[in-house]
């Protein structure tokens, strides 16, 4: 039982509307007990949530050139949810139905969790048939030409509804919140547990003309935005991160990062606190040490103001 939610693109550009449209579809194929939420406004919405029988929520929040605040995707989710299981998702990404097996039974074991993987990177430039094979024919699409992504392209995130408290106003489809809600998950407590050995997700190609170019996307207003909230690298997990991996013999613990970076940050505390003496030898050091905590200070302000 899983809410999934995503955020689709506006309906407009060919190529992007037809893997958009293959990911909605493949949600909804992978088990009966699945709700599916469509966040938003954009063109074409209104058309897919009726031809394709899900729920369209609109009132999004968004920023002043329209882009939407996930915090505010994220809210509407959670108030239109089912379940407490829930799943934000790139609205280009494909899952099949062992995904769906794979969450709950980890919501047995584990009470505290962050659910994440690496995708699978394909060309699929045409609408998928979900006929009787489906699963079969992309699995070997896979297999044949696909690529495994980096640890740093994080598509979705599985998680209990009202476990993510006070999100700052990031934007989607622009740099730094994912890597940023890795680490804040962790901060909370929450055990990032990585599923990429055990299932496949798989994420459909496309270029970024639709929004101006990747160009568009790594400048502007809107990425040092996120950029700013997001922090120093500190404050950047990637899915190599993760304190737990999903194997064939159930969920395993990794190398504890969250005890390592907890120590370390101490640390870095103690070591700015020394840089406050003026006689300190380090003292030629506090504009750096400064530089890496100050992101610690802003973020504390707006989450517990």
């Amino acid at each position: 039982m899983i809410t999934i939610f995503a955020s689709p693109k506006p309906f407009k550009d060919k190529h992007i509307s037809i893997t958009q449209k293959n990911a909605i579809k493949s949600w909804i194929e992978i088990h009966p007990n699945v709700q599916i939420l469509l966040i938003g406004d954009e063109v074409g919405l209104d058309a897919i949530s009726t031809e394709l029988n899900v729920n369209l929520i609109k009132g999004v929040k968004k920023s002043d050139i329209g882009t939407p605040f996930l915090s505010s995707i994220i809210e509407h989710a959670e108030k239109n949810a089912k379940f407490d299981v829930m799943c934000y998702i790139n609205s280009d990404i494909i899952l099949l139905d062992d995904f769906y097996y794979i969450v709950m039974e980890i919501t047995k074991k584990v009470e505290k969790f962050m659910i994440i993987g690496q995708r699978w990177d394909v060309n699929i430039t045409e609408d998928i048939k979900f006929d009787s094979n489906w699963k079969e024919c992309l699995i070997n699409t896979v297999k044949t030409s696909g690529k495994l992504h980096s640890a740093s392209g994080i598509d979705f995130i599985v998680f209990k509804k009202y476990s993510l408290k006070k999100i700052p106003p990031f934007i989607v489809g622009r740099p730094y919140w994912d890597g940023w809600m890795l680490w804040w998950a962790s901060w909370l407590g929450l055990d990032l547990i990585d599923i990429t050995l055990m299932t496949k997700i798989i994420h459909q190609n496309h270029d970024y003309s639709h929004m101006g170019g990747l160009k568009n996307i790594l400048n502007g207003k809107e990425y040092e935005s996120n950029k700013s909230l997001a922090g120093n690298w500190l404050f950047r997990y990637n899915i190599k991160y993760a304190n737990k991996i999903l194997t064939a013999d159930g969920v395993k613990n990794k190398f504890k990062f969250k005890s390592f970076f907890i120590f370390y940050r101490i640390f870095l505390l103690s070591i700015s606190a020394i840089t406050m003496g003026l006689s300190s030898p380090l003292k030629r050091y506090k504009p750096y040490i400064k530089s890496i905590l100050q992101y610690n200070t802003r973020i504390y302000k707006l989450i517990f103001p």
